[in-house]
């Protein structure tokens, strides 16, 4: 998420401390797109992309525990009404990228 000046919103402990628990990583990203719905006005919500970029954290996982974790993720966010806005992708992010 980020905020009116275009800042991306974060939360602590990020998605990959949630590696063995993935339906607590679920519900964090859930939490983060309520409090976006406040700030964003609900004609757009579902104009509005959403996009999960994951940082060096979920790289350090094996590979297929962050690529599972993401795919949860995406599944959880695909649907409404759990998720009022567009998504678009969670992927991780490449150092450069980031």
């Amino acid at each position: 998420l980020r905020d009116e000046a275009g800042l991306a919103l974060r939360v602590r402990p990020g998605i990959s401390s949630y590696a063995r628990n993935r339906s607590l990583a679920v519900a964090q990203i859930i939490h983060l797109t309520r409090e976006a719905a406040r700030w964003i006005p609900a004609h757009v919500h579902g104009k509005t992309p959403l996009y999960v970029y994951a940082t060096a954290g979920l790289r350090l996982l094996p590979a297929a525990q962050a690529s599972g974790l993401l795919d949860t993720i995406a599944t959880a966010l695909s649907h409404r009404p759990a998720c009022p806005f567009a998504f678009v992708e969670a992927r991780i992010l490449s150092g450069e990228e980031e």
